[in-house]
């Protein structure tokens, strides 16, 4: 996904994917080592737990 023109959908963009492909930790095990898989579904490579969250961030605002 590439954005086209303007600075402000860049900025957007690179957060977002920045968000998207970070590691974050873990709900059960607590190691820093959960990555996305696809779109809301989110794996932990340390304790192989599978968990439905959001689709850049394992948890949501509410």
């Amino acid at each position: 996904m590439k954005a086209g023109y303007g600075v402000r959908t860049r900025k957007r963009e690179t957060a977002a994917l920045k968000q998207k492909n970070a590691s974050y930790a873990c709900a059960k095990c607590g190691k820093k080592s959960v990555k996305r898989s696809s779109n809301g579904i989110w794996n932990c490579g340390s304790c192989k737990a599978v968990f439905a969250g959001g689709a850049y961030a394992p948890r949501t605002r509410k």
